[in-house]
């Protein structure tokens, strides 16, 4: 890890337990940063001061030279001899250690003292201004999410470097910005946490370093949605931004474009078995069937979601029943258990268009809002009479149906446990077989 001194302004690199205390900068970028090879010039050695210091360098009108110094003065204050900032420590010149420092980025952020939250379109002297976050870039940004939920502590600050507030005491209108969870921002213990202590009302892991098995209690689709509504520049950066929200890793291939998130979605089940990653919708649970545009069907779509805008918030999880519904990826097929149901007439409202008993409905073991009895579920067309092969119908349109139980959480006597294979490519001449 390279950090910079915040009292040389010199790039030093640490490794493993030898990284001493540091802060963290939180920004979005501008066509004026300060990178690593403005920080690499020949005559560091031989001065006090590094080159991009110098009142006669052209890198003096750059904001990022403002970002580097005002971090660095905060470091100080704080009693903190290092500061790590993304622009200018990273090589990004070599394509090892950008993709391992991205790997590693939300374990940094996790780790660092404190972080400062550098919004350069906020200014508190604006008389004209509305609400202090009111339009804020910051929170629009895909990268940015991980920087406000991974450090134990956020300050935020406007273009003046006047501190306005922390995350903590924020956490209700941040929520209101982003939907994440207020537990979350504010480190608050919640039912379930296993580190929760009945003694007091904060744990010291979700008041400190965030727990990733904290992180765990919400369900993937939850965790999707936070980025739903954040973009960045590159399409990969999608997938690349939500690794550390998952505690996955996988190399960097830019260049791949869309294949990027559904690698990060590939990995994901390959270590939880969390189904709610198959609860998301290309129209807003709308109703599913195929539909015509101009007179043709529209491209086919597959069983990953292809950004993170096809998820809602507040589907759930059924964590106590996640060991009874496994779910596995190998090679580009996945093996799901799942609850299995013909459709029945009170299931669904367009059931003109039903042919039954050829459609059925895999029912996921997840839950939206609060309601555990209204699940998300997939419907299937069933391929041969006799025979237990299926076929999703997720080739036109790709929406979960929300089936609510008449009779409360469903039994063994009235649906089935079964193991469903499904490829993450589409083939017609492989339709998914359930045994």
């Amino acid at each position: 890890m390279r950090l910079l001194n915040a009292q040389t302004f010199k790039l030093e690199s640490f490794l493993g337990d030898k990284t001493p205390p540091y802060a963290i900068l939180s920004h979005t970028w501008t066509s004026e940063e300060l990178l690593f090879d403005d920080m690499k010039t020949p005559d560091d050695a031989t001065h006090d001061y590094p080159s991009w210091l110098s009142v006669d360098s052209p890198k003096k009108t750059k904001k990022g030279r403002d970002k580097a110094l005002g971090s660095c003065a905060l470091a100080r204050r704080d009693g903190l001899g290092y500061v790590w900032i993304d622009t200018c420590c990273i090589d990004k010149s070599s394509s090892a250690e950008l993709s391992e420092a991205i790997n590693s980025m939300f374990r940094w952020y996790r780790h660092a003292v404190v972080c400062y939250a550098y919004l350069e379109d906020v200014d508190l002297t604006d008389p004209n201004r509305g609400g202090v976050l009111d339009g804020c870039r910051w929170f629009t940004r895909g990268w940015t999410l991980q920087e406000l939920i991974a450090p134990s502590k956020v300050v935020f600050f406007d273009k003046n470097w006047t501190a306005f507030g922390e995350r903590d005491e924020m956490a209700d209108v941040i929520a209101g910005i982003t939907s994440v969870d207020p537990k979350i921002l504010r480190r608050d213990h919640w039912e379930g946490c296993p580190w929760w202590d009945a003694k007091g009302l904060r744990c010291e892991f979700c008041c400190s370093i965030l727990s990733l098995d904290c992180l765990d209690l919400f369900s993937v689709a939850t965790r999707m949605s936070w980025a739903s509504g954040r973009q960045t520049t590159r399409v990969e950066d999608q997938a690349y931004c939500l690794m550390g929200l998952f505690d996955v890793n996988m190399p960097l291939l830019y260049g791949e474009g869309a294949k990027a998130f559904t690698r990060l979605q590939e990995e994901i089940v390959r270590n939880c078995s969390d189904q709610s990653i198959l609860a998301w919708s290309t129209e807003n649970w709308g109703p599913f069937w195929p539909r015509r545009i101009n007179g043709a069907l529209p491209p086919p779509i597959g069983m990953f979601a292809k950004s993170p805008q096809a998820f809602l918030s507040q589907v759930f999880s059924d964590i106590d029943e996640m060991e009874d519904f496994q779910m596995s990826m190998v090679n580009g097929r996945m093996d799901i258990d799942v609850l299995l149901s013909p459709v029945f007439e009170y299931a669904l409202p367009w059931k003109e268009e039903i042919s039954a008993p050829y459609s059925w409905l895999a029912i996921l073991n997840c839950y939206l809002g609060h309601d555990t009895i209204c699940r998300p579920a997939i419907l299937l067309r069933k391929l041969f009479p006799n025979e237990m092969i299926f076929e999703p119908l997720w080739r036109w349109q790709r929406d979960c149906i929300m089936v609510k139980y008449g009779g409360g959480i469903p039994n063994q006597s009235e649906f089935e446990v079964i193991d469903l294979s499904l490829d993450s490519e589409l083939s017609s001449s492989k339709p998914p077989i359930f045994d």
